[in-house]
């Protein structure tokens, strides 16, 4: 599984009701219940901001505006993406500044958002592998059609460009270069003329429109299968 492919709506809330709800949904291989909801606020950022899994690690609240007019949370390349855009302004949605808030818990004890050091911990893919397993989603770079964390960038840059984003607005808001994002998406065709804010806000509200409990709950019962 080396190519890309998009997380659907359904896998996506299957996932956050098993992430989600720790305390609830007891994980037999012995993951802490706050690891599973931290994979679950990570997840969440991914598909709001389209940045790349290492950019999203190395978020510290210095780059957090809320001040601006609107919010703004300041990307900064990770060392293989510095031939593109060094820097680069995501808005901050009503979604994503909840996303935000829950870790400001930690703030005093860490300066990165997501992490203790800026890096990535193997437990989180360890979790990230065991919520699809539960959740009858693929899983990995050696199964077919396999899910990978890194697939939320794609997902988020496909709808965006769907709900009628130029392609070059896409590129910036992802760090990509022009020539990149033609190569790519050049054959999405744009639905309508949405904003990069309300499309980010209606993508997710529509993501998020079935009951990802209910979801979680007809699964396990054996009421639906994956689709």
């Amino acid at each position: 599984n080396t190519g890309k492919r998009l997380i659907s709506d359904a896998e996506y809330t299957r996932l956050l009701a098993w992430l989600g709800h720790p305390g609830r949904y007891l994980d037999e291989r012995g993951h802490q219940p706050e690891g599973r909801k931290h994979v679950y606020w990570i997840l969440r950022a991914l598909m709001l901001t389209g940045t790349r899994v290492g950019e999203l690690y190395k978020l510290k609240w210095s780059d957090v505006d809320l001040s601006a007019n609107p919010p703004i949370l300041t990307i900064r390349a990770t060392k293989t993406a510095k031939k593109r855009a060094s820097v680069r302004p995501v808005v901050i949605t009503s979604d994503l500044r909840a996303v935000l808030e829950a870790q400001r818990p930690f703030a005093a004890e860490r300066q990165y958002i997501f992490t203790k050091g800026g890096n990535h911990s193997p437990k989180y893919y360890k979790i990230i592998r065991r919520a699809c397993e539960a959740m009858g989603i693929p899983y990995g770079r050696e199964t077919v059609n396999g899910l990978l964390l890194r697939f939320a960038r794609h997902t988020t840059a496909t709808e965006l460009l769907r709900a009628g984003m130029p392609i070059g607005q896409v590129g910036r808001l992802l760090g990509n270069d022009p020539k990149t994002m033609l190569r790519h998406y050049d054959g999405i065709a744009p639905l309508d003329d949405a904003r990069a804010l309300e499309a980010l806000e209606k993508i997710e509200k529509r993501r998020l429109g079935s009951n990802p409990e209910k979801i979680y709950q007809s699964f396990v019962k054996g009421e639906g299968q994956p689709t």
